[in-house]
């Protein structure tokens, strides 16, 4: 979302063992931490859930042109190596002719923690980096300190978050790729997914963080969806294009689907 920008930096402390822990920022957003439990992979799910003020909203992991993703930095935990956010499907949002891709009201957001020794707790010291937006938009830090115990049990809230990601349509998908001055220009083409109706949004990402992403265009006929994207690379690099890590997903019908790689 092309608005301006207001520097804005909000540490919040989330602690806590076994129970949520509650942080207040102000009056525009409230977290806490789901502590969750091992998986049977040998993995630790927990989530940290995000309340916004009425108005107020949060972004996708793909937030449209000028939005901020969520991102998390753990590297100052112990018996944690790795983490992977599960999003839940977003909503549109529509402002000033802009469009946005988020969250309102509360969003859970699980997060899959690796955990080297499985008999030990977890100790998570991590910051998120995080955009919210009304009339105007701020970047946000939320300073997480949690232990993740070494059972924990399943929590509902957190498995609601998982069946509410998109669903993955197993369809084929015929990519066009086309050379553009700054990067390449990538045309999506598969068949509509189950209740999606006209008006449907699509993105397209590129599987790499560092390559910027325009607004995914969206077409429908035919019983055909092809989503168009630009994809630019860090300035000085070349654009490298893997075509089996471009996911489509789109958000329009009683729920999201996602497709992953093209032919």
């Amino acid at each position: 979302m092309k608005q301006h920008l207001i520097s804005a930096l909000c540490a919040l402390a989330l602690g806590g063992l076994g129970t949520p822990a509650l942080a207040q920022s102000g009056d525009v957003i409230s977290a806490e931490v789901l502590p969750g439990w091992r998986t049977d992979r040998g993995t630790h799910m927990a989530a940290v859930r995000l309340t916004l003020a009425p108005g107020w909203k949060t972004y996708w992991r793909a937030p449209g042109e000028g939005g901020i993703p969520p991102q998390i930095n753990f590297s100052g935990s112990r018996n944690v190596t790795a983490a992977v956010t599960h999003f839940p499907a977003p909503e549109v949002f529509y402002a000033n002719g802009l469009r946005s891709i988020g969250y309102s009201k509360q969003v859970v957001l699980p997060i899959e923690f690796s955990v080297p020794d499985q008999s030990g707790a977890a100790q998570l010291n991590a910051r998120m980096d995080i955009g919210v937006c009304e009339d105007i938009c701020m970047p946000m830090s939320l300073n997480i300190s949690a232990t993740l115990p070494a059972g924990g049990a399943r929590d509902a809230a957190i498995l609601d978050a998982l069946a509410a990601r998109p669903a993955v349509f197993d369809s084929p998908v015929t990519c066009e790729v086309t050379p553009i001055n700054d990067g390449l220009r990538v045309s999506a083409s598969y068949a509509v997914p189950p209740g999606v109706s006209a008006g449907a949004v699509s993105v397209v990402e590129p599987g790499d963080p560092t390559v910027w992403a325009t607004d995914t265009q969206t077409q429908m006929s035919g019983g055909r969806i092809t989503s168009t994207v630009e994809f630019v690379p860090p300035r000085g690099q070349p654009m490298m294009l893997d075509r089996s890590a471009i996911r489509v997903t789109v958000l329009g019908g009683a729920r999201a689907f996602e497709l992953l790689g093209c032919d």
